[in-house]
């Protein structure tokens, strides 16, 4: 029989909030193990970095590596959105952020894991979990190998795609993402953002050449008849653009494709020993530009969390409340700038995919993402009192209300509501 090898945390998902976890875990003193179910390099969207992504980087000690790799700095941004006419934003003006290639940025970070004394199986998948005696039980393929790994806790940081329709609760209107690289000469040195009357279109210069394209729409548009070729809906959307329409009739150096960009939140991301980091948890609205900074600040206030259970198990209370907290507050700070922000657009407001980001988030006077914030704890401190009670509203129809966030918590963490649709 093998002999299982002994951690004291599992991450599963080797991304930016999977080793930002094994980085902070190790340093911390724990014995951790990554498991990675694909080889590296991989190609990923999450290119543009926000200028809040800095001093995480520096806090888990990749900052000079990153600074290092040749990825685009301070690019200015030309943007279409509060006027009709484009309108030059400067780099000081919105800090220092970054355009990365993700395969190399994943890349970096996972070399530092390894670097720090991470155990990496790569690539490996998870054939069966389970728990028992305290402890958690991974059996895993290892290339031709099986492996059993045991340990107290175990991180799931396995992005967007692994999450269920049943687990994940929608924060926002249903969005989808077109996206490619264009090549070729008179490409754009400078980051674009347009809306437009069915969405808008974000690009950025890559660090490999080219440039980045992602069109956002909602899924009525995909259903008109003559969208069955991603490539010719996405050029159809350049050629009305003003910032766009010169890449019309560049080269796509990828297939175009299609994926689900939905804000949402796990109802179910944090399960005793089991806990969820980054898309696996929650994820923002793309127009923020800042998810992977986001999920890897997350991150480090999970760690924080589990740093707590794994000194005390008798705080494993206190532990899943701060938690739960940081997840909610996430939630709610970024629906309501997503609201704010989508409601400055020079654009017909009555368009279906505008009214359904804009609509007021409150009758109440004090709608500001702290005074959401403020009702997401006082949800919190009366859950017991709350009437379970499954939420019906259409998220295509309304945003984010006041009675959605408490709904949300309902949904989330009323022990009666988990017992009723076990």
């Amino acid at each position: 029989m093998t002999q299982p090898q002994h951690y004291d945390a599992v991450i599963v998902g080797a991304g930016p909030a999977g080793c930002c976890a094994a980085l902070r875990m190790v340093d911390l003193g724990y014995r951790v193990a990554l498991v990675e179910r694909s080889p590296f390099p991989r190609p990923r969207f999450g290119e543009s970095l926000s200028p809040g992504i800095w001093n995480i980087l520096d806090y888990i000690g990749v900052a000079p590596a990153v600074a290092k790799a040749g990825f685009l700095r301070d690019l200015p941004a030309r943007v279409c959105w509060e006027t009709a006419e484009p309108q030059l934003i400067l780099p000081g003006q919105r800090g220092s952020g970054l355009m990365v290639d993700r395969a190399r940025f994943d890349t970096l970070l996972l070399d530092a894991a390894r670097a720090r004394g991470v155990s990496l199986f790569q690539p490996a998948s998870v054939i069966r979990l389970d728990c028992g005696d305290g402890h958690w039980r991974l059996d895993i393929r290892h290339g031709a190998n099986e492996c059993l790994l045991q340990t107290r806790l175990v991180f799931e940081a396995t992005g967007r795609a692994a999450r269920s329709t049943r687990q994940c609760y929608p924060v926002g209107a249903e969005t989808l993402a077109l996206s490619t690289l264009a090549v070729g000469t008179d490409l754009p040195i400078e980051t674009c953002i347009e809306a437009q009357a069915d969405g808008w279109i974000w690009g950025a210069p890559h660090p490999s050449g080219g440039f980045r394209i992602q069109a956002f729409m909602g899924p009525a548009t995909l259903r008109e008849p003559d969208v069955r070729d991603l490539s010719t809906r996405l050029r159809a959307l350049l050629v009305r653009s003003q910032l766009f329409k010169a890449l019309a009739e560049a080269r796509f150096d990828e297939p175009v494709r299609a994926c689900r960009a939905t804000a949402y939140i796990n109802r179910d991301a944090w399960q005793p020993g089991r806990i969820q980091l980054g898309e696996a948890a929650f994820a923002i609205d793309p127009l923020s530009s800042s998810g992977v900074e986001k999920a890897m600040r997350f991150t480090l206030q999970a760690v924080i969390a589990a740093n707590t259970l794994l000194k005390d198990a008798g705080a494993a209370t206190m532990a899943r409340d701060f938690y739960q907290d940081r997840l909610l507050q996430a939630a709610a700070t970024h629906a309501v700038w997503t609201r704010n922000y989508y409601a400055k657009a020079s654009i017909d407001q009555d368009r279906p995919f505008w009214q359904a980001r804009t609509l007021p988030l409150s009758n109440s006077s004090d709608a500001s993402e702290y005074g959401l914030i403020a009702r997401f704890h006082t949800a919190y401190a009366a859950r017991e009192r709350y009437e379970a009670k499954k939420l019906t509203f259409d998220v295509n129809a309304e945003p984010v209300t006041d009675a959605d966030i408490a709904a949300i918590w309902r949904i989330c963490h009323d022990k009666k509501y988990q017992q009723k649709n076990q």
